[in-house]
């Protein structure tokens, strides 16, 4: 705590013992937790950085994977580096072959800073990374970009830089969207501070200049003109005064900023927690999960199969839904209260202000294979089958699966296949096996022995293995569509899974969620060495649980602090609840002098499933 004067504390003390007393008799305080000081939102040496046009070209030679091939090849990449001051290693992972190609970056891929000398198994040390389209080593046409100071980018790039539309959102919780020219805001946009206040007018090379209008969180709004980021005397025109008869004012010098600090973690490396981000929409904050796979599998917009990833996490970590149960930890938020008064302030306590709690009982349903699509793991092969795990905390009812076998080609297999399956809880299984062995697929032999290649080895000529693999009969009418994944001969299985539920309101949903899966019907001769990941341990930690399908109750912040005049103080809470949900609150602050201040609303849509 900052020491003060006697004058001081002596000046405040009947208003403190009035104020302990208030805190005492807050209504429907549900528990306290652990608030954390913090004298920094970023660490000094993990400043915030930007694509800059102070760049070098690059090389670097890596391995990638030849399809056409089946075998590992050396391929020199070539990228204009707008972090090349940052002294980093950059990786190019292309999303297709096209992609692929030696040379200056054209394609849509991945680029990924790393820090120098680092091993490829080390997730903690990627810095910075796009993703989006290239064009002759630079960013060009729609991507993102994040850096692990907490500052992204999602919009339009020309020649490496941010240009055109896009979003910008800033460590300190401030987000800007509008026009980007050079890689710095240029035309009109709308930037949005940590304490909710939008400005929305012109910018010129990163600066507001021009007209602009300013809406307080307070409701007070004005327009004004502005050059070279200041605003010019005599300008302002107020539209709309403060308003007064809120629950709470705006106190003059002191304003409450709220983001989502991306840095702690309460399980050890090496899984990474599921990340979340605030956007402003409006004069709220909203915070929500920032991995848009999962919000689309949660939801039913996106394939609902593991991806690689998600599967090496699956299997070689405790499972949970869409890899790891690990990555699912607690919220951790920075709040800070900047006073640019001249008076210091004392903060006597504080609470969050919940205006609504609302569980979310939307299924989260993911696909997995029952056999693994490797010889480490392969099991039972002769009963193809995958499974249901439904990780959402509401029964998916009347569930119905319809796919069809597809080949290489894309040509489906002329008889779809419908099967009931009910209601799916935890898990349901559906098994392929008696569809399979009605088109004329030989189960029990492929479950028996390992297919044979011409050569004598798998690896030697995979057209070759596949065309035998064909002619031995065992695939009856689906033997033009199998086809071959590594050391695995199988079928790729396109469909939907629809269901409905019950919400926390007992209404009645419904829910169509698209996978495609490659199943495993047999394996070729190989031997393999295989091993087994470790698992990650979890962090004691305190947090602020909310209270579920409540209204209007508080949860109180033990926190006494002194803030100087001119300083902004930072603290971090972590949020957490029961199952996943959706809550609206605000941060609020209590003053030794009686008074309150708030923060802006803050809509928190939090994603925790069933174990």
């Amino acid at each position: 705590m900052v020491r003060q004067s006697h004058l001081w504390c002596s000046r405040y003390a009947l208003a403190f013992a009035a104020s302990v007393l208030a805190l005492l008799t807050l209504p429907a305080v549900v528990q306290a937790a652990e608030v954390e000081k913090i004298e920094a939102l970023a660490p000094p040496n993990d400043p915030v950085v930007l694509p800059s046009a102070e760049g070098a070209w690059r090389s670097r030679t890596q391995f990638v994977f030849d399809p056409s091939a089946s075998r590992l090849i050396r391929r020199t990449y070539k990228l204009f580096d707008t972090l090349a001051s940052e002294g980093l290693d950059f990786v190019w992972m292309p999303d297709s072959a096209a992609g692929a190609a030696g040379g200056r970056i054209t394609g849509h891929g991945r680029v990924a800073w790393r820090e120098p000398g680092a091993p490829s198994y080390d997730r903690s040390a990627e810095v910075a990374a796009y993703v989006g389209d290239m064009v002759d080593g630079r960013a060009e046409g729609q991507g993102t970009y994040v850096h692990r100071s907490g500052v992204s980018y999602k919009g339009q790039w020309r020649n490496g830089l941010m240009d055109g539309e896009g979003r910008l959102s800033l460590p300190n919780g401030d987000q800007y969207v509008g026009g980007f020219a050079g890689g710095r805001l240029h035309g009109a946009g709308v930037y949005v501070d940590a304490t909710g206040t939008i400005y929305e007018g012109a910018f010129v090379a990163g600066l507001r200049d021009g007209a602009g209008l300013v809406r307080r969180p307070d409701g007070g709004v004005y327009r004004a003109s502005w050059k070279a980021g200041r605003e010019l005397p005599g300008t302002r025109r107020l539209i709309a005064a403060a308003v007064t008869n809120v629950q709470y004012e705006e106190i003059p010098g002191l304003r409450i900023g709220v983001l989502v600090d991306p840095r702690p973690s309460f399980v050890d490396e090496p899984i990474t927690p599921l990340p979340y981000a605030g956007d402003s929409e409006g004069e709220t904050l909203r915070i929500a999960p920032a991995d848009q796979r999962l919000l689309n599998v949660w939801r039913g917009r996106d394939e609902i199969q593991l991806t690689g990833g998600e599967l090496s996490d699956y299997y070689n970590y405790e499972r949970g839904f869409l890899g790891s149960r690990y990555r699912y930890e607690p919220v951790a938020v920075v709040f800070e209260l900047e006073n640019s008064g001249d008076e210091p302030v004392r903060i006597v306590g504080g609470f969050l202000d919940v205006a609504r709690s609302a569980s979310d009982l939307d299924p989260a349903i993911h696909l997995v294979v029952e056999q693994s699509e490797n010889a480490c793991t392969a099991g039972d092969i002769s009963s193809p089958r995958f499974r249901l795990e439904n990780y959402g905390w509401a029964r998916a009812d009347d569930a119905k699966v319809t796919l069809n076998l597809v080949g290489d080609d894309g040509r489906a297999f002329e008889e779809p296949v419908s099967k009931d399956i009910g209601s799916i809880d935890r898990s349901a299984v559906v098994d392929l096996a008696p569809d399979l062995e009605r088109f004329g697929v030989d189960i029990a032999s492929l479950g028996r022995k390992k297919i044979a290649c011409p050569q004598g080895s798998w690896q030697e000529g995979t057209p070759q293995c596949l065309a035998a693999a064909r002619a031995q009969g065992t695939f009856g009418r689906l033997a033009p569509f199998v086809s071959v994944n590594d050391i695995n001969v199988g079928l790729s299985v396109k469909g939907h899974l629809d269901y409905s539920w019950s919400d926390a309101n007992g209404n009645r949903r419904a829910k169509t969620s698209p996978f495609d899966q490659w199943i495993v019907l047999g394996t070729f001769e190989y031997g393999a060495e295989c091993g087994e990941g470790g698992q990650p341990s979890e962090v004691a930690q305190r947090v602020f649980n909310f209270d579920l399908d409540r209204e209007n109750y508080r949860i109180a912040v033990p926190l006494t602090d002194d803030v100087p005049a001119g300083v902004t103080g930072r603290w971090r809470i972590t949020l957490d609840a029961a199952k996943s949900s959706e809550h609206d609150f605000r941060i609020v602050l209590q003053l030794a002098d009686g008074r309150r201040v708030a923060s802006r609303p803050i809509d928190f849509l939090y994603f925790k499933p069933r174990s």
